[in-house]
């Protein structure tokens, strides 16, 4: 019997002649075999996966994906990219990573701790690269140095290169010095970098020319020391802001991202900016604002279509305390690890130190990324929220929400199962 294999149409031939396709909507498995129901790992909508070979085997080709090797079926892969969103928890304050359906990254903020790096060398894999390939685009769109803190950490890491920074000057009149030290960190580290300081005159910061015209959009805030960020991407409309406009409760968002809530939050004021919208929130708290917290949340939740919040702080708090201290103690695997480097000449031993320090890493990157992340993928037309279970069952490793657009009500619809 002949061999079957994938169809070029099914798959985008990059550098090398690799050729990658995707995850289809709302999730795949990765299986173990070509004839087993085993699976080795659970791919979102989006996923780029790598093909190993393009022959078809019982309706499945071997693939890589999320550093696992497997197998996929051929029927649920698809050749379109799509829009990557991924709010990452950054203290006080969220960050946002923006990964355009043509691979154009921007990072949005980035909270007031280092877990934004942590992230960004778990996402590409930056233990084994010597540098991140493709520019990275930062934007600050607000002078809350909790909201803007963690992009020092990022401007630091030489691992990553960014062509352009975006803010306003009229931040730096409530920001002053901490702005000034990320703008001559960008500087010192990126030497092409392009400095914009112009943020609140621009209109469209960034388009894509394709049939479903990706859009990144700057709009006005209610004051001067902060904007709001709109996405449009096919039918689907997203709001980044943390003073919205009392006039964009009228205007037709199906997510917003409201990146920092305390408990002096007013809903009342709110109310209807949240009506039947998908909502994802950050917190300006801490453990001790739990309840005050929960109660905002709970509120909102009456309103909105869903509330998910990215916030590791508020998350099951005594699971969370216990994630906490995994972190601490891998730091301080990797201090006790480097005192051992600093005394060590033998070859052999130094790599075994090194690989130890390396794993501690790698396991500090992975606990702050799946538990303080909310996932957002969409073609659209059908959009898929995500969050990663504390520990996988037998269906998959995700809490899936699965959304598609209705042209009869115009909106984005929940889906069953």
């Amino acid at each position: 019997m002949a061999e079957e294999h994938l169809s070029d149409e099914n798959y985008i031939l990059g550098d090398y002649s690799y050729k990658y396709t995707y995850a289809s909507f709302p999730s795949i498995k990765l299986y173990r075999y070509s004839d087993a129901e085993e699976w080795r790992n659970h791919l979102l909508f989006g996923d780029e996966i790598l093909i190993l070979d393009t022959e078809i085997i019982n309706g499945r080709i071997r693939a890589r994906c999320r550093n696992t090797s497997g197998w996929v079926k051929v029927d649920e892969i698809q050749k379109n990219a799509v829009l990557e969103m991924n709010f990452i928890d950054g203290g006080r304050g969220d960050g946002c990573h923006v990964i355009t359906p043509s691979g154009k990254s921007f990072v949005i903020d980035a909270g007031d701790s280092g877990n934004f790096n942590h992230y960004l060398f778990w996402r590409y894999d930056l233990y084994r690269k010597e540098k991140l390939d493709g520019k990275i685009s930062a934007i600050i769109s607000n002078a809350n140095k909790h909201n803007f803190g963690g992009l020092r950490h990022l401007l630091n890491n030489n691992d990553l290169e960014f062509d352009k920074l975006f803010f306003d000057k009229s931040f730096e009149e409530k920001a002053n010095d901490v702005l000034k030290k990320i703008v001559d960190d960008a500087k010192s580290n990126n030497s092409q970098i392009d400095i914009i300081d112009t943020l609140s005159e621009v209109d469209t910061l960034y388009k894509e020319q394709d049939e479903k015209g990706f859009i990144l959009n700057v709009e006005k805030s209610k004051d001067k020391f902060s904007v709001n960020l709109s996405i449009e991407y096919g039918k689907i409309r997203i709001l980044l802001t943390e003073n919205p406009k009392e006039n964009m409760n009228k205007e037709g968002y199906d997510v917003v991202h409201f990146k920092s809530i305390s408990k002096e939050f007013s809903l009342k004021i709110f109310k209807e900016f949240f009506k039947n919208r998908i909502v994802i929130i950050s917190t300006a708290g801490n453990n001790d604002d739990l309840s005050e917290f929960q109660n905002i949340i709970d509120s909102i939740n009456e309103e909105s279509k869903v509330v998910l919040t990215s916030d590791l702080a508020h998350l099951k708090e005594e699971f969370n305390k216990g994630k906490k201290n995994y972190i601490q103690s891998r730091l301080e695997k990797i201090i006790e690890v480097d005192n051992s480097i600093q005394n060590e000449s033998d070859e052999n031993e130094l790599k075994v130190l090194k690989a130890v320090k390396l794993k501690a890493r790698k396991e500090i990157d992975s606990v702050i990324t799946k538990y303080g992340m909310i996932n957002l993928r969409t073609d659209g037309h059908n959009l898929v929220l995500a969050t990663e279970m504390d520990s996988p069952d037998k269906m998959g490793k995700w809490n899936l929400l699965k959304y598609k657009y209705s042209m009869s009500s115009k909106q984005f619809e929940l889906l069953d199962g």
